[in-house]
């Protein structure tokens, strides 16, 4: 059960490696130099483009040189929400929790992973827009094969979803510079994000967005 899991996880990443590098260049810009789905060497925090999206939020690209260096007071960890994961890929620094897990690139990869390659191209490249996974998307079947999601018995989104999708989405764009990343502390995070909230506020918050993803 662990090697076919872990086989799957290794299709899904593969999968993912044309599909993200054209999602970047349209969302976000071609990259200089050009991303490459065959090799990771220019992605990642040495890409303009892959670093502004995996740069925690609560830091500023500007100071890429401190982030890229590995700087102290500018550590890339498992405890901070990288851009990506911003529906504007953009931390509001006054409200963290403010457009969260509903970056389009994300919203791309779940369809991508979960329902089909095809589902994914719904969702547009404006990142302003709303794209929630909507019914119709995570049921949709084709007359070759049940999508993914279906055959796993998965008729909702769950945070464990969520979280996998990120971290094959975070792992696409993974480099040297971040080899002290753990995305196993990271899936955890996530998930603790919507199941161990400190508070009642905060679990409203997090039901309230996971009913989003689910409408």
């Amino acid at each position: 059960l662990r090697k076919g899991a872990d086989n799957a996880r290794g299709d899904d990443t593969g999968k993912l490696k044309a599909a993200v590098v054209l999602w970047v260049d349209i969302m976000v810009g071609p990259s200089i130099p050009p991303l490459r789905t065959d090799s990771k060497v220019e992605r990642g925090l040495d890409n303009d483009n892959t670093g502004r999206l995996l740069c925690p939020g609560e830091y500023s690209w500007d100071d890429l040189s401190k982030i890229r260096d590995g700087d102290g007071d500018y550590l890339v960890t498992a405890q901070s929400w990288p851009n990506f994961m911003y529906q504007g890929y953009v931390c509001d620094i006054d409200d963290a929790e403010e457009g969260l897990f509903k970056s389009p690139i994300l919203i791309k990869a779940f369809k991508y992973l979960f329902t089909s390659p095809s589902s994914a191209s719904e969702v547009t490249s404006n990142p302003q827009d709303s794209h929630r996974p909507t019914k119709r998307a995570r049921t949709q079947t084709t007359s070759t094969r049940s999508n993914v999601a279906a055959l796993i018995g998965m008729d909702k989104v769950t945070p464990r979803a969520i979280a996998y999708v990120a971290v094959q989405v975070k792992c696409y764009r993974y480099t040297v510079q971040t080899i002290d990343f753990s995305h196993i502390e990271f899936y955890t995070a996530i998930i603790d994000f919507f199941e161990a909230t400190p508070g009642p506020l905060a679990q409203a918050k997090a039901d309230e967005l996971l009913a989003w993803w689910n409408k």
